[in-house]
């Protein structure tokens, strides 16, 4: 009897001792594939974060050396995707951010001298008295508007990187 006893015992214990093992197991993969999970997140957030400022250093550029505008396309899938990534506290501050950005590049265009392209070269036109001066102003407190909105925009984005980098670890 004692040696049946002592059989069925190790035997519960090795049954025993295989669901635990199986069990902990389990739980580590799913943290595993969670903690994972967590990161590709914040690895995507990270590249929307920085595509956000690349294209309005992109976009600045662009109306200041008065090219062709020519980020429709990329801003038409930024938006997209802070939709679908980012909280909306920064959504609101990303579109308030691309519309001081409309503003500003209107009144830019306003405030710049006429330009006439003739074959290959850019010829500038001034005029006195100077019909741009009235909007010379408005375009420096657009622009000013503009760089404070992208700079709020900026702080919140790094910190809910910070704030998902603690939730992370």
């Amino acid at each position: 009897i004692i040696s049946l006893i002592s059989t069925v015992v190790a035997g519960l214990f090795t049954i025993a001792t295989a669901f635990l093992a199986w069990k902990l197991n389990s739980k580590l993969n799913k943290n595993n594939v969670e903690k994972e999970q967590k990161n590709i997140k914040r690895e995507e957030t990270i590249q929307l974060y920085t595509d956000i400022y690349i294209i309005f250093e992109k976009a600045i550029n662009q109306v200041r050396n008065h090219e062709e505008f020519s980020l429709y396309e990329n801003f038409t899938k930024l938006n997209a995707r802070i939709h679908l990534l980012a909280p909306d506290n920064l959504c609101r501050l990303y579109f308030d951010a691309c519309e001081a950005f409309t503003e500003w590049s209107e009144l830019f265009k306003k405030s710049s001298p006429p330009r006439t392209k003739i074959g290959d070269n850019v010829i500038m036109t001034f005029q006195s008295p100077d019909p741009t001066k009235k909007y010379k102003e408005h375009e420096k407190e657009a622009y000013e508007r503009l760089m404070k909105k992208i700079q709020n925009l900026t702080e919140n984005m790094k910190m809910n990187l910070a704030k998902n980098n603690d939730e992370t670890m």
